[in-house]
């Protein structure tokens, strides 16, 4: 395993920060760190991509008090050197790189400047002749989201952080051809879910009916279910091994009984109308026991 690049506290960079381009080798056989080859150029919050021959893409990332990165560079494990290979047409961090079926990658989104707005940019990487490609930019720009190649040859981009600064729920699916590599023709945007449903027009609405009836929106928008009376609490992690389990059970069951503890949070009551989700389990001992 190869760890590489990243940020270290240092009083004398600028921000604090200092960029790295040293790598370490993990040997899972001995357990051991070993000093590896140092990447050509320090990188944090890059993208390392395993290619189809085993060799690993470093892409983009960022530096101390310099612009977004638009280098690359390709890692060779059998002879343990890095050398440079395309830069790509704009310079990205915070992005996702995905390894396609015919062995290319695709860039998608990313920041392009340190706390800049996000980017809807997106970029092919041909390994065969180590160049970049521009991509068709996706509907929403993101930055620190997810994407997934699926069977069918669509891949699924998800969440992330918008133009506004705000975590997104929007989820986009980029049509990547026949053969799930491109180029890809086409984006839609669903939320929350991956099906296609067509949008109704004007025209297919009869003139009896003033707007969209609830058959029709909620196909598209799916709101979080609400919490039932059936729901289940969550348990906060800092409980385990400080709330004995038999307190944690009897919680979760019946938070109404818990024996010498109290809910620091009612587990049985949303948080608010926009997050109807079951709260956390949050218990704090009383200083004495109760049959309550």
């Amino acid at each position: 395993m190869l760890a590489c690049g990243g940020v270290v506290y240092d009083g004398r960079a600028p921000g604090g920060l200092a960029t790295r381009a040293s790598c370490e080798v993990y040997d899972p056989a001995t357990g051991d760190w070993s000093v590896g080859p140092a990447m050509a150029t320090s990188r944090s919050f890059f993208t390392l991509t395993t290619l189809a021959d085993g060799r690993l893409l470093a892409v983009g990332g960022r530096q101390s008090a310099a612009p977004d990165l638009a280098t690359s560079e390709i890692f060779d494990p059998q002879a343990l050197t890095w050398r440079p290979t395309g830069a790509m047409p704009l310079g990205r961090a915070r992005h996702v790189a995905t390894l396609l079926p015919s062995g290319r990658v695709l860039v998608v989104g990313g920041a392009t400047v340190d706390g800049g707005d996000p980017t809807a940019a997106t970029a092919f990487y041909d390994p065969a002749v180590g160049s970049w490609a521009m991509g068709p930019a996706i509907l929403a720009a993101r930055s620190d989201h997810g994407a997934h190649v699926r069977p069918d040859g669509r891949l699924i981009v998800v969440g992330g952080r918008g133009s506004d600064g705000m975590a997104m729920a929007e989820t986009e699916v980029l049509d990547l051809g026949p053969d799930g590599d491109g180029p890809a023709v086409a984006t839609a945007t669903v939320a929350p879910t991956v099906t296609d449903i067509p949008t109704p027009t004007a025209t297919d609405i009869p003139t009896t009916v003033p707007t969209l009836t609830s058959t029709v929106v909620p196909t598209v928008v799916v709101p979080i279910a609400s919490p039932t009376a059936a729901g289940v609490a969550k348990v906060c992690p800092q409980l385990r091994g400080r709330v004995p389990e038999p307190v944690i059970a009897v919680a979760m069951a019946d938070p109404a009984r818990v024996m010498g503890y109290r809910l620091a949070v009612d587990p049985g009551k949303p948080v608010s109308t926009a997050n109807p989700e079951r709260t956390w389990l949050s218990l704090q001992p009383t200083g004495r026991r109760t049959n309550g």
